[in-house]
């Protein structure tokens, strides 16, 4: 098993910001690319807490590459 003896000692930290699911369909893969629009738009409400953190990950659910079509293909 994996133990932390001084998991509460000081000493250097990290902070992570997760989310998860992300899942782009069709209308917001749209939204975000009409224009001069992307993806970052749908972060600004909570891009302060995601930029403040050392590691920031996301699950993405789909494939969101321009010309990629229904079924991934």
């Amino acid at each position: 098993s994996i133990r932390f003896e001084a998991a509460c000692d000081r000493g250097d930290r990290i902070t992570l910001a997760a989310v998860g699911d992300l899942l782009f369909h069709a209308a917001l893969q749209r939204q975000a690319l009409s224009g001069r629009g992307s993806y970052k738009q749908f972060w600004r409400p909570v891009a302060h807490i995601l930029e403040a953190a050392d590691i920031t990950y996301g699950n993405l659910e789909g494939a969101v590459a321009e010309g990629v079509a229904g079924g991934g293909r």
